[in-house]
C-alpha cells in the first residue's frame, strides 16, 4: 500500500503547524494576561490626557502673563505657578506609571515655564 505525504514509514504523523489540530488546540490567553496589557494602554492614555491638559493650562496662564501690562512681579508669580504645576504634571506621570517621583524626568517639568518665561519677559 503506497504511503501518504503525511506519514513515512517509520516517522510518526507529523502535523503541519499553519492547520487547525482540535486534538490539541492552542493555549489560551489568560484573562490576567489580557488585563495587563489593557493596564499599560490605560496607564499611557492617562498620562498623556494629564500631560496634555497640564501643558494647555500651563500655556494659557503664559498667554495671561504676557498679556499683563506693567506688573512684573505678577509675571514671575504666574509663571513660577507654571512651574509648580509642570513638576506636579510629572510627578503625577510618574505615579500613574508607578515609578519613584524621584527621576531625571522632573528636569522636564519647568521646560514650558521656561519657554514661556523667555517670550514674557
Amino acid at each position: 500500500m503506497p504511503q501518504s505525504s503525511v506519514e513515512k514509514a517509520g516517522q510518526p504523523d507529523r502535523r503541519r503547524k499553519h492547520l487547525i489540530d482540535f486534538d490539541n488546540p492552542p493555549p489560551r490567553t489568560t484573562v490576567a494576561a489580557r488585563d495587563a496589557g489593557l493596564s499599560k494602554v490605560q496607564q499611557r492614555v492617562m498620562s498623556a490626557l494629564l500631560l496634555t491638559t497640564v501643558l494647555h493650562f500651563i500655556g494659557g496662564l503664559v498667554i495671561f502673563a504676557h498679556s499683563i501690562d506693567g506688573h512684573l512681579d505678577a509675571k514671575v508669580g504666574l509663571l513660577v505657578i507654571c512651574v509648580f504645576l509642570g513638576l506636579g504634571g510629572m510627578v503625577a506621570a510618574l505615579a500613574i506609571h508607578e515609578k519613584s517621583p524621584l527621576s531625571w524626568w522632573l528636569l522636564a517639568g519647568p521646560v514650558p515655564a521656561i519657554i514661556g518665561a523667555i517670550w514674557v519677559l
